[in-house]
């Protein structure tokens, strides 16, 4: 179902680099500029599956079953999908911002860190943790 999601082919690498590939990085070192366009494709991922796959999720996996644990644990995992799509957001968050702080401290004077140059991660907040300004709103709605 999430790899239904239209991609193009470099976006896909990306994303398989950083989360299947890792071991190998280790070995081969890492690359501030790749590090920051494989953030970039993570963050263009979740935001994707948030408007494509969310408001869906309970339709598309069906009600085809015989077994009542089958059936219950799928509607476990319908149930925490959101919740655990918003703690992922949350990790590539935590992961730019240490990323950004190692930028920030090797840049020499003078010069503009790497993470300046990528126009997509601008709003990188705003994209990944949505979901938590959502949360926050409709709690102090409720609350009032």
């Amino acid at each position: 179902m999430l790899l239904q999601i239209q991609f193009d082919d470099i976006l896909w690498n990306q994303i398989e680099s950083l989360t299947e590939r890792f071991d190998q990085l280790g070995y081969q070192g890492h690359y501030i500029e790749d590090l920051y366009r494989q953030i970039s494709a993570l963050t263009k991922f979740v935001d994707a599956v948030r408007r494509e796959v969310v408001p869906t999720l309970r339709y598309r996996v069906g009600n085809n079953f015989t077994d009542k644990t089958d059936k219950v644990l799928r509607d476990m995992a319908v149930h925490n999908f959101s919740s655990n799509l918003q703690v992922f957001a949350e990790l590539i968050f935590e992961l730019y911002n240490k990323l950004v702080e190692i930028d920030t401290a090797a840049t020499p004077k003078g010069k503009r860190p790497v993470y300046k140059q990528f126009a997509e991660l601008d709003n990188i907040e705003e994209k990944l943790l949505q979901a938590d300004n959502k949360e926050q709103t409709e709690n102090n709605n409720q609350q009032s």
